[in-house]
């Protein structure tokens, strides 16, 4: 389902007496696409969209811990307090909203870690996917606000695994896989395969390994031995 293609740019609408409240904005904006999808490629009462809300959205600080002994600082410890009252206040916009159905998706926190280290960080960075890292607490007090928790990796896993986890969240708003369930576990497939790559080495599969950052769409795993020398073992990622 596609909208117009005529739906190019933002609408007044959306903002027009806005109150500071996400929920209602979201709404808005479900609103305005729907209406510009035609009658016969997508009943109005069955138009639903889906957007993601991210700690980021209200300024937390949710990024990487690259290394054993890069504990947060206190800024961002201070930050990530300031933020968790915007958290809740959106959330529990969300919750009293009978229009808005929302369920918490969470991921391997390193893996989860590991992911952003390589896309994001600066060539030279290094990752150390040896030791355990706790999940932040905005995936934790989400799930008291949210209708449903899905463990990513278990979407990812197989068509199975896609198929419930699009049912689940389908069944939140009224609406079942039938229709479209091919098309969307394809989706689901492509996430993994092409955007994700899987395949490639990372702590998935080397739990103990460093990797460092290069300019190049390369994460070469590091090994320091006791006489200082490194070891690298190059391993080609495609890009994101």
């Amino acid at each position: 389902m596609k909208p117009a293609a005529t739906l190019i740019s933002e609408s007044p609408s959306l903002y027009d007496g806005l109150p500071y409240d996400m929920a209602e904005y979201f709404i808005r904006i479900r609103d305005y696409l729907c209406a510009s999808v035609p009658e016969d490629v997508c009943p109005a009462a069955l138009c639903t969209i889906t957007l993601k809300l991210f700690p980021q959205w209200v300024n937390a600080n949710t990024g990487p811990q690259n290394l054993a002994n890069q504990a947060p600082s206190r800024c961002t410890i201070a930050r990530n307090v300031a933020a968790m009252a915007a958290w809740k206040k959106e959330l529990a916009s969300m919750k009293a909203n009978p229009k808005v159905a929302a369920f918490t998706v969470t991921r391997d926190e390193r893996n989860r870690q590991f992911s952003i280290f390589r896309r994001f960080t600066a060539p030279g960075t290094e990752f150390d996917c040896s030791f355990p890292r706790p999940p932040y607490t905005f995936a934790d007090v989400s799930k008291s606000y949210t209708d449903g928790n899905m463990q990513i990796e278990n979407c990812w896993k197989d068509n199975e695994g896609a198929n419930k986890c699009l049912a689940d969240a389908l069944r939140l708003v009224g609406l079942s896989t039938e229709p479209l369930a091919s098309k969307e576990i394809n989706i689901l497939e492509a996430e993994v395969t092409q955007l994700y790559n899987t395949t490639s080495r990372s702590c998935a599969t080397d739990p103990d390994a460093t990797f460092i950052r290069t300019e190049s769409d390369v994460v070469p795993e590091v090994t320091h031995s006791d006489s200082k020398r490194v070891r690298l073992r190059m391993f080609v990622l495609r890009p994101m």
